[in-house]
């Protein structure tokens, strides 16, 4: 699995913000309560976009427990009027590997630990201070069909 090196221009997002760890992790339950609400958001830059971001709390050695908070939400060209019970977050630019994940959410555990275990210690990067980003396109057909694609963004530097 080899990476597109892309850069990003920062952007903002208006979406709903929770706070998860890898063993508790309910992000579908966030995207559950964020979807029917989108049609709320007026000023969407791509109705066939939509972002999870990513965002870590703490400091060190990820493990199971560690918190992160997690945007599901879509690009917007305006941070006014903002939805009751959303937020606006502006993702700086950077530059990214891409991965493309195939299937199910239920197995992009696997891709990242293929990114973060055997892609970023074989590459010669570095993860900068950025979000991690998950874009669903058109090519995301569903969570738990076997066709889907979701691009995971990493940050690098180096």
């Amino acid at each position: 699995m080899q990476p597109k090196l892309v850069e990003k221009q920062a952007f903002k997002v208006v979406g709903m913000r929770g706070t998860f760890t890898l063993q508790k992790n309910c992000i579908g339950d966030l995207w559950a309560q964020f979807n029917p609400r989108i049609a709320e958001i007026k000023t969407i830059v791509n109705p066939n976009v939509s972002f999870g971001i990513c965002e870590c709390t703490g400091e060190g050695e990820a493990n199971e427990e560690s918190e992160f908070n997690y945007v599901a939400g879509v690009e917007t060209d305006s941070a006014e009027d903002v939805p009751e019970g959303m937020i606006t977050k502006t993702v700086p630019a950077a530059k990214y590997a891409v991965f493309t994940h195939k299937g199910s959410v239920d197995k992009m555990g696997e891709t990242y630990n293929y990114i973060y275990g055997t892609w970023f210690p074989q590459s010669g990067y570095k993860r900068a201070e950025a979000c991690d980003l998950e874009v669903y396109s058109e090519r995301f057909t569903g969570p738990y069909d076997e066709g889907s694609e979701i691009d995971i963004c990493v940050p690098i530097c180096g």
